[in-house]
């Protein structure tokens, strides 16, 4: 492992391929922000693009039940199940370029600088490209993940259910981009041995301190309420 320790990514081909295909797949026109909704077809160009990117480094790509992407690199170990790496793609109705994208794109770099090196990691590795995990298309932040660690209230034929504002449900658009996959969304049946994402911090604690990277310790909480006033 020692071998390893100066091994560095390629800052450059990260960076360039995040903006090249941000730039390709929902650009705001005269901006660098994006508008890139889940299972939209700029979702389904990028997600297509990502999968075919992911075979030619040889990992093996399934898809499972809300189209959640899992691009595994085999380890030399048979008893272990992944190490996860990802985020998401989609984006809000006008996003930027770094919210979940970053992670996507960090956890491609990582897989191509293992390539660059041939070197063979003990446990699998995994890119992960969670589905509608902003939720801005369809009703409900994080859902497929959210379904996929089962603490999802809603479930998954309920998710099937929720429709965008064109009446377009959540399982019609799994089936019109072809992202309706087969393998189990329940951690149970496709699990992880842990999970690592990069991410934007989206606020100002890490400037203020001038530094340049944080641990997560807790994330906003949040619960929903309909409320009738009589």
């Amino acid at each position: 492992m020692s071998s390893y320790k100066n091994i560095r990514i390629n800052g450059d081909r990260l960076n360039s391929t995040l903006q090249s295909t941000c730039t390709s797949w929902g650009a705001l026109s005269n901006s660098t922000g994006m508008r890139r909704l889940a299972l939209s077809q700029e979702d389904k160009e990028v997600r297509d693009w990502l999968v075919q990117e992911c075979k030619s480094l040889g990992c093996e790509v399934k898809v499972d039940q809300m189209g959640n992407i899992f691009a595994t690199r085999a380890g030399a170990s048979q008893d272990h199940k992944p190490i996860g790496m990802g985020s998401h793609l989609d984006t809000q109705p006008a996003g930027g370029r770094y919210d979940g994208i970053l992670g996507v794109q960090s956890a491609l770099e990582v897989l191509r600088t293992l390539k660059d090196h041939n070197i063979e990691t003990h446990c699998p590795i995994a890119l992960i490209d969670w589905t509608n995990e902003e939720g801005a298309r369809f009703p409900g932040a994080m859902m497929c993940s959210g379904v996929w660690s089962t603490k999802s209230s809603t479930g998954l034929e309920g998710c099937y259910a929720v429709k965008d504002t064109e009446g377009v449900s959540m399982r019609q658009a799994l089936l019109d981009t072809g992202y309706l996959g087969q393998t189990p969304c329940d951690y149970r049946q496709n699990g992880l041995e842990s999970y690592f994402e990069l991410h934007i911090e989206q606020g100002p604690k890490l400037e203020t301190a001038n530094k340049k990277v944080g641990v997560v310790t807790a994330v906003q909480g949040m619960k929903w309420f309909a409320v009738r006033v009589r």
